[in-house]
């Protein structure tokens, strides 16, 4: 059976990473005072991270408990398969913190103008005839985040370029929400924190 301590260490752990996770990102959006873009695999890996040891916990307390059934095990285990998933199948885009909706739309065609990529806005984001895809973007204006990435994984490394103009342009242009990002992120970042000290307090004391 595995040691309760350690049990007690997994479901720490998640709201421990979320809440460096999140101060991080408040703390660089104020200090940097532009907005952040970042590929979505960093945060397809808090996610992981966070997930993944509650998950294991969680399967473990129904497998190794005197008279459990492993369906519930089997079950956490399918949900866990299926958060991956879920996660890590749009993580070849990136990730924009700390943006106003008007200036992500605005840098991603001041990208693709200087790509010199003839483009067409659609619902889905950006239509792009000279490479049959779409640069599919999505602004998140209540997170104060935005999500951009190919349609077709061939064309990841046209995202990348798209990347890094758009990071040229919110360095010089960007209308960000750097103050109103630090206090929304740096805030969930220290409830997290007070949930974990809560866990600890319980789980230790």
């Amino acid at each position: 059976m595995l040691p309760t301590s350690i049990l007690k260490v997994l479901l720490v752990l998640p709201p421990l990473i979320t809440a460096f996770a999140f101060l991080a990102i408040g703390a660089l959006a104020g200090i940097r005072k532009r907005p952040l873009v970042f590929r979505a695999t960093a945060a397809a890996w808090l996610v992981t991270i966070a997930a993944a040891p509650v998950l294991l916990a969680v399967v473990f307390l129904f497998t190794e408990a005197p008279g459990a059934i492993c369906s519930p095990a089997f079950f956490f285990v399918v949900l866990l398969a299926v958060i991956l998933f879920a996660v890590w199948r749009p993580s070849a885009g990136y990730v924009v913190v700390a943006v106003s909706e008007h200036s992500f739309q605005a840098g991603l065609q001041a990208a693709l103008e200087g790509l010199g990529l003839p483009f067409q806005e659609s619902l889905l984001g950006f239509t792009l005839p000279s490479l049959h895809d779409t640069l599919q973007a999505r602004a998140y204006p209540n997170l104060l985040s935005a999500y951009f990435r190919m349609r077709s994984p061939e064309n990841n490394h046209i995202c990348s370029q798209i990347a890094e103009r758009f990071r040229d342009y919110v360095r010089h242009h960007g209308e960000g929400k750097t103050y109103s990002a630090a206090l929304l992120y740096g805030g969930a970042g220290l409830v997290f924190l007070l949930i974990t000290l809560y866990q600890v307090g319980r789980f230790w004391t």
